[in-house]
């Protein structure tokens, strides 16, 4: 028989707080958030003493039941450090303790706050968009946000976040954890209970999953417990790649097939492309693309991928009949045909008559620029709106002989037409550009 230590009856009000210098929970007693909460309430338990034990379990266990992101356990840790236990349980009653520890005081207000929820029921489970955390705006692939990953995803998520606000750490703290679960949350087809998961965080400052992943050692504890240590080893989560939302995907698997290098250039009379992958889920091959203008494309080639692999891989793909300017991208198949795209690059050979700005267009978060050059020079790069003022800059770029291929960072520049300036002590051009 379950014994409930405390039904949090907090659902009374729209944010309602219970607050305890020391918690302990003893001889298996439950503390339940009451999860007939409306959605969009928040229900805080505060732990306001910085000490290891300011919560802690007795006797044969406690546990603490919680099912929504918005049931939030605030630890004012402050500048200690040490190690941190949720005792967590699963709705199957599976032990699932989360533990927290800090390495590092960081700066700031300095509390911790932590939830976690499963998917509640939301058909279908595999797919975890549908229950996604209130900072996470999908589950896609990092080669191109379009593919639903959520099939190699357990169906739960964990907030662990130093960040929330009225109590955010100004210089996040370093961190490791452990992470247990429990075998039920993984109902997809992809994985089971028995894959070997590891631990990813979502970036919402650059929209990513798959920007950094730290190394996880993952366990088998018996019946349903697993466990994921992150990260493996006696490392530490740097402060700054630490975010609030963070979930658990199959090692060989992870959330992003991730394109981490693409270049191109001349070498005699042909055009060499390399491209490198940090991490690949059934690759089936690439097709290399090739563009006179950017806009209409044909296939010139394929390079077969690597399947599934956790290390980097390294592609070298020969343009059998290189031009003086070209534009080439890859797009990547998957065996279930599902297809991503790379970003464009530009190379050429043979190119004569002095220096210009080709091309330059809009590609989302940047501004791609094609220069070609029959010199190697250093030149100032500039973009400018139209009364001047300077948008953003780029210091002594070198402009190789040939094809030089530039990116200018415009997610913060509004829309509108703008003057792209190259500039150095011989020379300067100019082009207008339309950021859209």
């Amino acid at each position: 028989m379950m014994k409930t230590l405390l039904a949090l009856p907090l659902a009374f009000v729209a944010s309602a707080l219970f607050g305890q210098a020391r918690l302990v929970i003893n001889d298996d007693a439950y503390l339940v958030f009451d999860p007939s909460t409306p959605a969009g309430q928040e229900t805080w338990l505060v732990i306001d003493n910085p000490n290891t034990n300011a919560l802690t379990t007795a006797g044969t266990g406690g546990n603490i039941r919680s099912e929504r992101e918005e049931n939030y356990i605030r630890w004012a840790i402050g500048a200690s450090t040490g190690s941190y236990i949720i005792p967590y349980n699963s709705p199957n009653n599976v032990d699932m303790e989360l533990t927290y520890v800090k390495a590092s005081a960081g700066a700031g207000a300095g509390s911790m706050v932590f939830s976690t929820y499963n998917h509640k029921g939301i058909a279908p489970i595999w797919d975890n968009t549908g229950y996604m955390p209130s900072d996470v705006t999908h589950m896609n692939d990092d080669l191109t946000g379009a593919v639903n990953n959520s099939d190699w995803v357990v169906d739960r998520f964990w907030i662990i976040d130093p960040t929330a606000a009225g109590f955010a750490y100004t210089t996040k703290p370093d961190a490791s954890m452990v992470i247990r679960y429990d075998a039920a949350d993984v109902t997809v087809q992809s994985i089971n209970g028995t894959s070997q998961l590891n631990a990813q965080r979502f970036n919402n400052g650059v929209d990513k999953w798959g920007d950094f992943k730290p190394s996880s050692a993952w366990a088998n504890l018996g019946g349903a417990r697993r466990s994921v240590t992150v990260p493996n080893g006696a490392g530490v989560i740097p402060g700054t790649e630490f975010y609030r939302s963070w979930t658990l995907s199959e090692i060989n698997n992870p959330l992003p097939i991730e394109l981490t290098d693409f270049r191109a250039q001349c070498l005699g009379d042909r055009v060499e492309l390399t491209w490198a992958t940090a991490t690949e889920a059934g690759n089936d091959y690439f097709s290399v693309e090739k563009s006179t203008n950017n806009q209409d494309w044909t296939v010139i080639g394929e390079v077969d991928g690597a399947g599934s692999s956790q290390s980097t891989t390294v592609y070298t793909f020969a343009d059998p009949q290189p031009t003086g300017l070209a534009y080439y991208r890859l797009v990547q198949s998957n065996f279930d045909r599902s297809t991503t795209t790379s970003d464009v690059i530009a190379a050429g050979c043979g190119v004569t008559g002095g220096i210009e700005i080709v091309s330059a267009w809009d590609a989302g978060e940047v501004l791609t620029v094609v220069v070609s050059s029959s010199n190697e020079a250093i030149y100032d790069v500039t973009l400018m709106d139209a009364q001047g003022k300077i948008m953003a800059s780029s210091p002594r770029e070198t402009i190789a002989d040939g094809i030089t291929q530039l990116t200018i960072p415009t997610s913060t520049i509004a829309s509108g037409i703008y003057m792209l300036q190259l500039q150095n002590e011989a020379n300067m051009m100019a082009r207008r550009v339309l950021l859209q």
